[in-house]
Order: structure tokens, then C-alpha cells, then sequence
């Protein structure tokens, strides 16, 4: 039997054994088309779990026609947007952000200042791994910001109802300009917005530290139950969906970037990896953290 899993599938192999060890299927299943860092976040107690189908995170697009009309360059850190944010408004009008982000993303980008700061991932050993005197201060850094008009409170963004920030009216009007979302998501906020406005995607911001912060994780990965009685065959058919030629080109970028080198191959000499996510993607790998915990559970 064959699974899909996303970050819940360790809810059922707390200690390892919940799926099949895929390391024992090293002949049929080639591991050497993975990086060991994305295996190791599908591993536990040394036991793959599951093969990734691709790897995801976030980035801060910017609505490039927005801060063009406010004669503006697209912002390399949070302090140039904080400044930027000023100017739009002055010239754009007091219903204009810099930025924008929902509840969610007020939670990543204060672990995307944390781990930046400190060079640790939100949770080690099972524990939060800041002190609460790191915490309140990623508190108000992101408090900040909506002081500072640099972003609309979410009593604000929520006065259009509760609806997806891809849906929300500001941003369709370019009013809010700039998110920090998946990779893989970049076309779906392109195609929101109205007219001829333009998505960019901007550095990520380096103030904080020296430590690499981009959120990043498994998007879906494949399991095999681990009571089988047929696991060669299960293997088979993991390799075949994750390297078979006609299967990579079908499932294209949609779980986002394979990877799978082989897939990756593939898909650069078919034409499918360009364009905003792929160059998202590219980012991300450059400058990724350290992965999130398992069971902390943010869907994309």
C-alpha cells in the first residue's frame, strides 16, 4: 500500500516504525537522487518514512506596479519597507500597505527573525527553542510593523471579511503590496491581480543576523504501510511516479519543485521549470533554515 503524506504522517510513526523503512529499499528506490537534508526531515529515529515529492517555502513577493507609482525600488529588508510604507501612502493613499499577511504569516515571519537572529528552528527536542524574552521580542518587531503602517493590522484586512489574502480586494487592487508566501503559490497571486500589475519576487531580508532563515519544508512525500506484503513492488512504483519521464512531465510543479534530480532534469529539458516559482523556489533552497518540526503542521 502506498501513502501520501504531508507533516501529519508523523503523528503516526512517532518512534520510526509507523511506515515502512524505505532505506531497505535502496535498490529499487534510488537515494542518491535526494539531498540528505530534505530525506532527513522525512526520517525519524533513522528510519525514512517517506520519499518527498517536492520541497516548499516561502518567500516575500512584491507588487512591483505599486511601488512604482509611488516612485519606489522594491525593498531588500524590512526597514526600507517600513520606509517605503510612508511614501505610498503619502502618494497613494492612507488605504495602501507596503505588505501584507494573515495570521499565519505573522507567526512565520517572526520565526523567519528568530532563527535568523539565533540560528535555531522554532522547536528542538520537542520544545520551543527561544526564550521568552526572544519571543516577545519577535512580538513586537511584527507589532511594529502594523504601527508603522507598513502592513494592516488583521482588524483591518479583516473589515473585507474573513476570505483568502489572494481574494482579498486590496490586493487584487494592488493596494496591498507585498506577501509572504509559498513558492509554489507564485501564478494564483499573479493571476489575482487586476490589470497589468506586476508580481517580483524580493530579496529576503538580512538584518537580523547571519543565519540562513527561509521557512521551508516537505510539500507531500510518498509512504509505503509498513506491514506489506509487497514492499519491492510498492517501491517500484514509488520510483517510476517520482523519475519516469512521462510521470514527472505529468505532475509537473504542482506539489511544487520535484526533489528528485532526476525529475529536475526532466523538467528543465521539457521547459517546465521557469517563471516566478521556479525562481522562488531557487531562492528559497539559497537561503533555507534549518526546516520546521514535523508536527508543527502549516499547510500550503
Amino acid at each position: 500500500m502506498l501513502c501520501r503524506l504531508t507533516g501529519t504522517g508523523f503523528i503516526f510513526s512517532k518512534d520510526g516504525n509507523g511506515f515502512y523503512d524505505l532505506n531497505k529499499l535502496s535498490d529499487t528506490i534510488n537515494l542518491d537522487n535526494y539531498n540528505s537534508d530534505i530525506l532527513n526531515q522525512c526520517s525519524v529515529n533513522g528510519k525514512l518514512n517517506a520519499i518527498p515529492i517536492g520541497m516548499t517555502g516561502k518567500v516575500f513577493y512584491i507588487n512591483e506596479t505599486t511601488y512604482a507609482k509611488a516612485g519606489l525600488s522594491i525593498p531588500k529588508n524590512f526597514n526600507e519597507m517600513i520606509s517605503s510604507a510612508k511614501i505610498i501612502r503619502e502618494k497613494l493613499g492612507n488605504d495602501y500597505y507596503a505588505f501584507d499577511t494573515d495570521a499565519y504569516g505573522a507567526l512565520l515571519l517572526m520565526l523567519y527573525k528568530l532563527e535568523q537572529e539565533t540560528g535555531k528552528p522554532f522547536i528542538v527536542n520537542n520544545k520551543v527553542a527561544y526564550t521568552e524574552a526572544e519571543l516577545v521580542e519577535a512580538i513586537n518587531f511584527y507589532n511594529n510593523l502594523v504601527e508603522q503602517n507598513a502592513l494592516p493590522s488583521l482588524k483591518v484586512r479583516a473589515a473585507a471579511g474573513f476570505i483568502p489574502l489572494d481574494q482579498h480586494p486590496s490586493w487584487i487592487q494592488g493596494k496591498y503590496a507585498g506577501t509572504y508566501e509559498w513558492d509554489s503559490s507564485a501564478q494564483k497571486w499573479q493571476d489575482a491581480l487586476e490589470g497589468n500589475q506586476k508580481l517580483v519576487l524580493a530579496d529576503f531580508p538580512t538584518e537580523f543576523g547571519e543565519n540562513k532563515s527561509a521557512f521551508n519544508k516537505v510539500s507531500m512525500a510518498f509512504a509505503i504501510k509498513k506491514n506489506t506484503k509487497y514492499p519491492k513492488e510498492a517501491a517500484t512504483l514509488v520510483e517510476f511516479l517520482t523519475t519516469d519521464p512521462e510521470a514527472v512531465k505529468i505532475l509537473g510543479t504542482s506539489r511544487g519543485i520535484p526533489s528528485n534530480s532526476t525529475a529536475v532534469e526532466v523538467l528543465e529539458s521539457n521547459g517546465q521549470l521557469t517563471g516566478l516559482a521556479f525562481e522562488a523556489n531557487n531562492a528559497v533552497k539559497d537561503f533555507a533554515g534549518k526546516g520546521i518540526h514535523p508536527l508543527l503542521n502549516i499547510k500550503n
